[in-house]
């Protein structure tokens, strides 16, 4: 993970979600293990050697009160809670979003469509 990042969120503010970002963090970067969390802007962008240049997920940190995942899950059912780009958040190639509170709970089965995101974005890279 960028230490940028992880300076991003170490602030007295990100007190609550920190443990959030944390936590979806590790999922991010656990698929596959040589991936790596780039911070830019207000964003970090997940993604490895099968996936650069595209990013197959990004973690938006852009204020302490929310964060918002989006996911490259192409032709994929997704649960519920994933939608559309918010206004202000979309990215190509990215396709499924979620919001993240304080208080919200992870979607049970998120690293496996970190999973399936991952792999697509990778077999994208190798067919082109």
């Amino acid at each position: 993970m960028d230490p940028r990042a992880l300076a991003r969120v170490g602030g007295p503010s990100w007190r609550k979600v920190r443990p959030l970002f944390e936590h979806v963090s590790s999922l991010l970067l656990s698929v596959p293990g040589t991936a790596r969390g780039e911070l830019t802007t207000s964003y970090v962008k997940f993604l490895d050697q099968e996936t650069q240049p595209q990013p197959y997920a990004v973690l938006w940190i852009k204020k302490a009160s929310e964060m918002v995942l989006g996911l490259s899950l192409q032709n994929e059912a997704s649960p519920p809670c994933f939608t559309h780009a918010p206004r202000g958040y979309g990215y190509k190639g990215l396709t499924k979003y979620v919001a993240i509170h304080e208080d919200d709970k992870i979607v049970p089965d998120l690293a496996d469509w970190v999973q399936v995101a991952y792999a697509q974005v990778a077999g994208a890279g190798r067919a082109s």
